[in-house]
């Protein structure tokens, strides 16, 4: 059995590092920067023999490793070219052509485009560089010049060069650009019609922040010797970011080159918010997401999508050949310290053809958030086929944050799930940053608030140059430069500015720095971030009259989240309330102090809730107004914000949701009524009938046939723990707080009823029979086993949907508040009474502007921590996550941020069925996602697949049915 087979892994690639080329093109993946090139890859197995079919098809595997003739480029001398061959056409096909060619080719295609010639640099480069997002990190540093050492307080002045201009060599004197900065304005500036800057803190950086010493050498008359530094020390790196924000003139001359641009975006992500850390699922360490500035990106996927999603069909497809969940799968790495030209015989053995990829590269972050394979010497000596691959494999689990990754290994996915400690190993621990990630975070802090001000500076000194600016997308900012935001002058700048986008990121955390030198990052409520989101928007966005397209929301958590502690969590409210005023329940109280947009004509809230009575009376206050369009993208509502008459009916409700599983693991008397049995069964034994079944007065008797699996003391246990795996899993899908503080207690119990079994399983006795228990046991064990096998019923095959009939849908009386009482109410079209149904509460005499309210995954929210009555919303068959998730949920819950935010709201994927046919059948809303990827890339969250309960259609005011008027 090789090691492989032993580990459980199902699919497996080895990977090698290659070296970076200073002559590289830097399209990916011929990158330049050693850091970020990708490793290579190609797929092996031990349960394939492909030497011989590739020999017999006059192939090698090696090929697999070598570059796809997309990327190769065959390299010829002046020599071998002959004057008689025909060339290009030169100045032969017109722009148009060349710009149609393009539309069909990703963007890294059009970058290759680019360097055949200056004839396609000429035409091309206008389509590759309409849209532009600068990233504002340490190349454009290296690019500004280097005047002066870098001032590591940043307090310096700026010193400025009036007739010193932008240059396109690099300021470190190379002659291959070698970063994507400020210099890109002069040279390609009246090309950009769409330019945005970003300046967020990276986890991949945060992970590895760069050394930075305690103590500097001193010189003396007795010698040489360290002593800490007098002050505070900077990290280079950042304290050259900060002083290339400070060079506010700089980036004003660098504006005033984008002569036709139309459209600004803006991204400034702190690093103060939520941190994924460790929690990651195997498809979001291999489909990795970048955040979108412009919105949708390309839809052609680059060559690095593409080589993600190569590899994640890969593994798609080994595991459902094999039959096993890739959502349960886990990804593991083993080092090899074996050069990788010996390996070439082990290649050919076990690589696998059908596999090979277009793009075989990994990121090389998957490589190294990989969980470490605890390979030890045992192993090593059993392995027979790849024991020259793996002879020199990892014996130990280092730190990772201090070892580098590998530059040959395997990765591999097994069902086999690690290890709590090994889980919690990773570069990140949100709730335990290291002194290095403090002080990175607050130097980043003070960075980018110089970032942010010679932005705005930058874009208010050149108002020629913006005044034909329409749209202004901040797709994502820190809640603590929101209030930065609020500048007359910087909105005045842009007089024909007509669409907004902003989307804010709630702080976890703060940064500060003590009088001794000291950083701490304290945490803070998430919701202190809607304060300041709802100044913005009053001051600086309801009041201008050119604003007629608005987006609001949030950008961290809810339904797209990644992880099993943010998906579908950390929801909340929408920013036309502040955090005082979110849960008032009488409309009266809520206009008075809810924002409106009166000059505003399509209004978008994005990944928020809202209560009922707040989205009545936020469309009742805009009925008067301009306002044609509301788009609720990721809305949910809440249950009817009224507070619980006795504050302990949530405590009494998840005692009689769990009261069948209650009673039936007092296991102390039953462990000591089975030894007595095991006595008893000895002694008879010893009598010469133990064989006999009735001997010593016992009898058999197991439920359903489980005596075919063990004895039965080793059964009994054995259901019970699975009863109380199943407990667990149901206590935490209550979100009452009691029900959340009976966990530690249960999970207390199965770690006793663990060792007992063990116990038992240590001292069976020999020639126990099967399936032998006693009579005071049997009733018991019955009922264990019914009840183990009632919820798997439940998980495995949720109960069918009531029968509903369309007619009975929609005159059914809803219930209030629910969505398709508040719909009735707000639609600009049709309503329950245009269905004869009689409990519509729809103004008959309304006016109002509104022509179309749009939907898209609207549903429900839950308040855990919030003090309401939410049993409207509770689900008649609860879904049980799997034991895998609850385990790994639980083994990651130190590491990760967690608040009892009274605000935070988390989704509620259970609806009814006879809500989901009145909204369908008088409105067409439809349940579920379009996008099928990423609806199945929820449940690799422990979630139900995404879209589940989820509300998406489009209401309009022509829809109204003839003669209702």
């Amino acid at each position: 059995m090789s090691v492989l087979e032993k580990k459980g892994a199902v699919s497996a690639v080895l990977y090698h590092s290659e070296r970076a080329q200073p002559n590289a093109t830097d399209v990916w993946p011929d990158i330049r920067d050693s850091s970020k090139i990708p490793s290579r890859y190609f797929p092996i197995s031990d349960q394939f023999s492909n030497g011989s079919r590739l020999k017999r098809r006059g192939l090698n595997v090696l090929d697999s490793i070598r570059p796809s003739k997309i990327l190769k480029l065959k390299v010829r001398s002046r020599w071998d070219l002959r004057p008689d061959v025909p060339g290009w056409p030169k100045e032969r096909l017109p722009t148009e052509m060349f710009e149609e060619i393009a539309s069909y080719l990703s963007r890294d295609d059009i970058k290759s485009m680019r360097l055949v010639s200056r004839e396609f640099d000429k035409h091309v480069s206008q389509v590759l560089f309409r849209t532009v997002v600068v990233p504002f990190n340490t190349e454009i540093y290296g690019m500004l010049g280097q005047d002066r050492k870098p001032d590591y307080k940043g307090k310096g002045k700026v010193k400025i060069e009036v007739n010193k201009g932008l240059s396109w060599k690099n300021a470190n004197g190379d002659d291959v650009y070698n970063g994507h900065g400020l210099d890109v304005f002069r040279g390609f500036g009246p090309h950009i019609r769409k330019y945005g800057m970003s300046f967020d803190v990276d986890e991949e950086a945060l992970a590895k922040p760069p050394f930075k010493g305690t103590t500097e050498n001193h010189a003396s008359f007795w010698g040489n010797y360290e002593w800490p530094f007098e002050e505070y020390r900077r990290f280079d790196d950042v304290a050259g970011l900060e002083l290339a924000a400070d060079e506010t003139p700089k980036m004003k001359t660098a504006f005033s080159m984008l002569q036709k641009v139309q459209e600004l975006a803006l991204s400034l992500d702190s690093g103060l918010g939520w941190l994924k850390g460790p929690d990651r699922s195997i498809r979001a360490r291999i489909i990795r997401k970048q955040p979108e500035v412009f919105g949708p990106s390309k839809e052609i996927p680059d060559r690095k999508e593409q080589a993600q999603q190569e590899l994640w069909d890969y593994l798609n497809r080994v595991h459902d050949e094999a039959r096993i969940d890739l959502k349960t799968a886990t990804l593991y790495r083993m080092a090899v310290n074996i050069p990788f030209k010996e390996l070439r015989p082990i290649i050919d053995a076990h690589a696998v053809p059908e596999m090979l990829s277009k793009f075989p590269y990994l990121d090389p972050c998957l490589v190294a958030e990989a969980t470490l394979d605890e390979y030890t010497v045992d192993d090593r000596r059993d392995d027979s086929d790849l024991a020259s691959v793996l002879a020199l494999a990892e014996t130990s689990v280092p730190d990772p944050v201090l070892t580098p990754t590998p530059s040959v290994g395997v990765l591999y996915s097994s069902s086999t799930p690690p290890s709590d400690v090994a889980q919690l190993r990773s570069s990140i621990v949100p709730t335990k940053l290291s002194k290095a990630q403090k002080e990175w975070l607050m130097e980043t802090e003070w960075a980018q608030r110089a970032f942010l001000s010679s932005y705005m500076l930058a874009v208010m000194d050149n108002p020629t140059t913006f005044e034909t600016v329409h749209t202004l997308n901040v797709a994502r900012i820190s809640s603590r430069y929101a209030s930065a935001l609020c500048r007359q002058d910087f909105w005045d700048a842009l007089p024909q500015l007509k669409t907004v986008t902003i989307q804010v990121l709630p702080d976890w955390r703060n940064v500060v720095k003590d009088e001794a030198g000291y950083v701490e990052t304290p945490r803070v409520d998430p919701q202190h971030a809607i304060e300041p989101f709802y100044q913005l928007l009053k001051d600086m966005i309801s009041p201008r009259k050119n604003i007629k397209n608005l987006t609001i929301g949030w950008a961290a958590g809810g339904e797209h989240a990644e992880g099993i502690h943010a998906r579908n969590k950390h929801i909340l409210p929408a920013p036309v309330l502040l955090s005082s005023d979110a849960l008032l329940l009488h409309p009266s109280q809520i206009g008075g102090v809810m924002l409106s947009f009166p000059y505003v004509q399509q209004l978008t809230l994005r990944n928020c809730w809202v209560t009922p009575p707040a989205l009545q009376e936020l469309v009742k206050k805009h009925d008067k107004t301009r306002l044609t369009k509301l788009t609720l993208q990721s809305v949910s509502l809440t249950a009817m914000p009224r507070v619980l008459a006795n504050q302990n009916a949530a405590q009494n409700a998840n005692q009689n949701a769990n009261q069948n599983l209650n009673g039936v693991f007092n296991l102390q008397n039953q462990l000591q009524a089975m030894a007595n049995v095991q006595q008893a069964h000895n002694a008879a034994q010893n009598n010469g009938v133990g064989n006999q079944p009735n001997a010593a007065g016992l009898q058999l008797g197991l439920p359903n046939g489980a005596a075919q699996q063990g004895g039965p003391p080793q059964q009994l246990i054995a259901l019970q723990i699975q009863a109380l795996q199943l407990q667990i899993n149901h206590l935490q899908n209550q979100q009452g707080a009691q029900a959340q503080a009976q966990i530690p207690n249960m999970q207390a119990q199965l770690q006793a009823h663990l060792h007992v079994q063990n116990q038992l399983q240590a001292h069976i006795p020999p020639g126990f029979p099967p399936g032998f228990v006693a009579p005071q046991q049997q009733q018991q064990a019955q009922q264990v086993h019914q009840l183990v096998q009632q919820h798997q019923q439940q998980q495995q095959a949720p109960p069918p949907l009531p029968q509903v009939s369309a007619q009975s849908a929609v005159r059914t009386q809803p219930r209030e508040g629910s969505w398709p009482y508040i719909l009735d109410i707000i639609s600009p079209g049709q309503n329950l009474a245009d269905f004869g149904s009689s409990h519509s509460h729809a103004d008959a005499d309304r006016e109002s502007s509104l022509r179309e309210l749009e939907l898209v995954s609207c549903g429900y929210v839950r308040l855990p921590h919030a003090n309401l009555d939410e049993s409207g919303l509770e689900p008649a068959h609860a879904f049980l996550r799997h034991p895998f998730f609850s385990k790994r949920y639980n083994a990651l819950a130190p590491a990760m941020l967690s608040s009892k935010d009274a605000l935070m709201g988390e989704i509620v994927q259970e609806v009814d069925a006879v809500e989901c046919a009145a909204v369908n059948v008088a409105w067409f809303l439809n349940t579920g996602w379009e996008d099928d990827s990423e609806a199945v890339a929820v449940e690799f969250d422990g979630c139900l697949r995404g879209g589940e309960g989820r509300f998406s259609g489009v209401l309009r005011a022509s829809d109204r049915v003839a003669g209702a008027e």
